[in-house]
């Protein structure tokens, strides 16, 4: 399957790379340009910011399934708004929906509603509804779950959101 893995250099996104390439798939690994990717076998590296669409988006045309990885971890709401969700809505915009099998989100835990009552967290854990109090993290990871999956929903596409 061709895969396109975004952050792909980053702390998940470089185990996900060897996953997959150990799995005999055919891999796109997107990087920032600024991260130094390193050469791997069966893995076509590609440079690119997902803040601007630029060749990367030509690029990506074809791929089977997307492991969207990418996102900023610190910073202020600015910075987490640009490399998180402009990133993603780029992202969204230049996928050829009709190749597109299965799209796969890493998110993250926080967010869930952390202040529901329960004694476990777990995917039937509620969903944080109001991000104003909480962090620009958890605040940009909330809308770019929003806006894959309503993408997803619309191009009948199936989603995997894994938050770790």
């Amino acid at each position: 399957m061709r895969v396109l893995v975004t952050g792909a250099t980053g702390f998940l996104g470089r185990a996900i790379v060897n996953a997959l390439a150990a799995s005999g798939h055919e891999i796109i690994a997107l990087a920032r340009p600024a991260s130094e990717p390193k050469p791997r076998d069966g893995v076509a590296l590609l440079c690119g910011d997902l803040r601007q669409k630029g060749e990367w988006c030509e690029a990506i045309a074809g791929v089977e399934a997307i492991v969207h990885a990418a996102a900023a971890t610190s910073g202020g709401f600015p910075e987490q708004f640009a490399s998180t969700v402009v990133a993603t809505e780029n992202l969204l915009d230049c996928i050829d929906w009709s190749a597109l099998k299965r799209f796969v989100l890493v998110s993250t835990f926080s967010v869930y509603d952390y202040s529901a009552r329960g004694s476990q967290l777990d995917e039937g854990h509620p969903i944080e509804q109001e991000p104003a109090r909480r962090d620009a993290y958890t605040w940009s990871k909330l809308l770019q779950e929003e806006a894959v999956t309503a993408a997803c929903a619309q191009h009948d596409v199936p989603l995997v959101s894994i938050r770790p």
